[in-house]
């Protein structure tokens, strides 16, 4: 039995979950294309593979909106923060180096250590209130 025949079978108890025939008629091939050898195992590459339409496999994956980290991070904080216990929201020069979201962390009362990168000027604390907060605090390599 070859792996495709294998992979058919192995969805059937879970195709039911799927809302529409056309959706549950996909599963398998839109695996076929997870599990292959695509470097970037997008719809258009998938489509192609699997030998249908793009159209097929954008309509079963569907449409996900755009967020930037930032808005990740504060959406899960929004949803999931009063339930999940934490003291400190820490991340990398990424997230510490949009100062809305460093703004948005404050207003929402969240307490965070990020890193600011070096270039980055204004918005960022200055050693004399990190000082006063008492955390340690080094400038940065000129």
């Amino acid at each position: 039995m070859q792996i495709v025949d294998r992979l058919d079978e192995f969805v059937v108890p879970y195709q039911h979950a799927l809302e529409t025939e056309a959706s549950q008629r996909n599963v398998p091939l839109y695996l076929q294309g997870l599990l292959s050898h695509l470097p970037g195992k997008n719809a258009e590459d998938i489509a192609t593979f699997v030998d249908i339409e793009r159209q097929v496999i954008q309509d079963f994956i569907g449409e996900v909106r755009y967020q930037t980290r930032q808005d990740q991070c504060l959406e899960m904080l929004d949803t999931w923060g009063p339930q999940v216990p934490h003291g400190w929201v820490t991340g990398d020069d990424e997230l510490g180096s949009h100062m809305r979201f460093r703004h948005e962390l404050r207003k929402r009362g969240e307490r965070y250590v990020l890193r600011v990168p070096c270039r980055r000027h204004g918005g960022a604390p200055t050693p004399a209130r990190l000082r006063a907060s008492g955390v340690h605090a080094t400038r940065c390599p000129d």
